[in-house]
Parts: structure tokens; sequence; C-alpha cells
């Protein structure tokens, strides 16, 4: 089961300043943003010795930068160092409580080492905010983490509240298909995809578990008809 990412932008808008008034103050913030920026840019190439030595120099020209401590978070993230990447989640937070890019991220990191109370809290502060535009993506996170962590109940609760924010949501649909498979409720799944294949287009995953579905309930000719589009999309 996939996240949906709510990543740091590549862009960062603003600087945050240690309060000094100088041009050499200003220059080093200045240079703080730029070295974030070229982190991030390295770091979704692939290339974490240069994000990393980025992320540092931004740290070095301004500590109290907030998106320079999540950038290397995500950067020892990347290259196993949790306690660092823990250390960096939580600096990042306390620097800018508001940053719901750095709450997501911590919370998958938390999640996929084991820490489902502590994802799913952060999860949830990120929907429950009412800046936040896209509530049920975080809702979509909190309910795979609560999948990943045995809680099936939790996870579809959550599945259906981001179905609430957006009725025609695909993902959160696909996944509530996915868990109705799962109890070979087969009428459920049918009905999850073709909602789901309204409003996007088919996926690999949602033409296998319509095949599957057709196939449970003795259509023969449309999981026929759904085998021939799945390796037709999907050669």
């Amino acid at each position: 089961m996939k996240w949906l990412a709510l990543l740091l932008p590549l862009v960062i808008a603003g600087c945050v300043t240690t309060g000094g008034s100088q041009d050499s103050e200003k220059n080093l913030d200045e240079a703080a943003r730029t070295n974030t920026t070229l982190a991030i840019e390295y770091a979704r190439k692939g290339n974490y010795d240069m994000a990393m030595e980025k992320a540092q120099r931004a740290l070095s020209q301004n500590e109290r930068y907030a998106p320079a401590h999540s950038a290397i978070a995500l950067i020892y993230a990347q290259r196993g160092d949790d306690a660092e990447a823990a250390k960096h989640f939580r600096r990042a937070i306390s620097l800018d409580s508001k940053d719901l890019f750095t709450r997501n991220n911590f919370a998958i990191f938390e999640c996929e080492r084991g820490r489902t109370n502590e994802a799913l809290e952060l999860f949830e502060s990120v929907a429950r905010n009412k800046s936040y535009n896209a509530p049920d993506a975080a809702l979509i996170n909190a309910g795979v983490c609560a999948n990943r962590g045995n809680r099936p109940d939790k996870a579809e609760a959550y599945f259906r509240e981001a179905l609430q924010v957006r009725p025609e949501n695909p993902e959160a649909l696909l996944q509530l298909a996915e868990m109705a498979s799962k109890k070979q409720d087969w009428l459920k799944v049918r009905a999850f995809i073709q909602r789901r294949d309204r409003v996007a287009k088919p996926s690999q995953e949602s033409l296998r578990l319509a095949i599957r579905a057709e196939q449970a309930l003795g259509d023969r000719d449309n999981a026929a008809r759904l085998s021939q589009q799945l390796q037709r999309e999907f050669p």
C-alpha cells in the first residue's frame, strides 16, 4: 500500500532570519535558502551525497532555517540514519509548527518504523489543520499506516472519512476496494472500482481488482474484457 506524497516544495518561499538587519546576515539567510533548494533538487535526482553537503551547508549558514532541517531529515532517513532523521524532523517542527509537509513526512517515517500511534497522531494533526487544503490525502496516509499496523477497522474509518472530505477521491476508493477484497465482499469491490474508474483512468491495481471481482461474481465476459484491457493498456 502506497503513501500519498506531500513532499517539501522544490522552491521554498520566504526565509527565516535570525533577526539581524545587517547585509551579511541577510546574505547568509539567502544562501541557506538557496542551498536547501539545491539539496532537495539533488535528493530528488538520487544524489544523496551532494544533497547532504548542500543541506549541511544551509544549516551552517542559518541553523534556525526549518526547511533545511526538514530536507536533511529526509536525506538521513534515506541513508538509514534514523536517529539523526528523527532529531531534524523534530527540530524543523519546533521551528515552524505550521509546516504540514514536514509533519506528513515525519509521520511516514514513524509509521515505516512501526511507531503507528505516533504516526497517526501526526497524520491527524495535518488532516485537522484548517489551513491545509487537501485533508483527504493525510487521511489516506493515516489509513495506510493503520493498515500497516494491523488495524483494519481504523484504516477503513480513515478511508471513509477521506471520502466524506472528497467523495470521488480515487485513491480512497481503491483502498476501500482492496480492503473489501480481503473480506471477499466482491459486490463492494465492484462498486468501489466502478466509482473509482469513473473519476480516474483505470490503473493496473484497479483493473486487477476488477477482474478478480468479476471472476468471483461469475461474470466471465466482463472479466475477459477487463483482462484484455489490462493487457492492452499495461503490456
